[in-house]
């Protein structure tokens, strides 16, 4: 019963925190394997054995169930107003997924839940895509895809606006503060929407909206 109950809490807790269960998946079954033989053989031991047992693992149950209510209570609610619920927790996302709603699809962004956008999207982070190494942060040894091929690449996938999040002074420079786009908006074959409104994305970042001229 115990192997059922963590089995079934393993279920119900990839809803609420998935990277930790996921990752933590191959120890789980032994870890509960453990827990159960060890336990029968402690409350075996005696009435006092089983006392503090039971104590400990009133105590847990106690620990986990308040912190499942807490944050499952959260994510319950979400069900009833899922963008209020969005515009809370995760206000860059909220604005991203506004400022793709403007652009003309297929959106190229550079990171973000695909899931939650409106119209079908592009996702230029290198370990989601598979073929563009575009986006900041990449690791040593990797070399960003020259501006031209990127290009190419990008119309080829029928790419047609990118959402970028731009650190200040934000395009009032006219410049992005990446190398390929800022080379495509020297050379004509993308221009900002200035239209669009900037949004806040992370930090003081803004999210803009660039389209890219055919």
């Amino acid at each position: 019963w115990t192997l059922a109950g963590l089995l079934a809490g393993l279920v119900v807790g990839m809803f609420f925190h998935l990277p930790a269960v996921r990752f933590g998946v191959a120890i789980w079954a032994w870890l509960a394997v453990a827990a159960a033989v060890g336990g029968a053989r402690l409350a075996a031991s005696g009435p006092a054995a089983r006392a503090v047992l039971g104590v400990a693992l009133a105590l847990l149950g106690i620990h986990h169930g308040t912190a499942a209510l807490h944050q499952g209570g959260k994510r319950l609610g979400a069900l009833r107003a899922p963008r209020v619920y969005e515009a809370a927790v995760f206000p860059d996302q909220h604005a991203l997924r506004r400022m793709v709603s403007l652009a003309e699809p297929v959106v190229g962004i550079p990171m973000g839940a695909t899931a939650w956008m409106p119209v079908p999207v592009y996702n230029l982070l290198w370990e989601r895509n598979g073929e563009l190494y575009f986006g900041r942060g990449m690791p040593e040894g990797l070399v960003r895809t020259p501006p031209d091929d990127a290009l190419a690449l990008l119309r080829a996938r029928s790419v047609r606006s990118l959402v970028l999040d731009v650190e200040p002074p934000h395009p009032a420079d006219g410049q992005v503060g990446h190398p390929a786009v800022d080379r495509w908006l020297r050379d004509g074959r993308a221009r900002i929407d200035h239209s669009a409104e900037s949004l806040p994305a992370r930090g003081d970042r803004r999210w803009v909206l660039v389209r890219l001229v055919e």
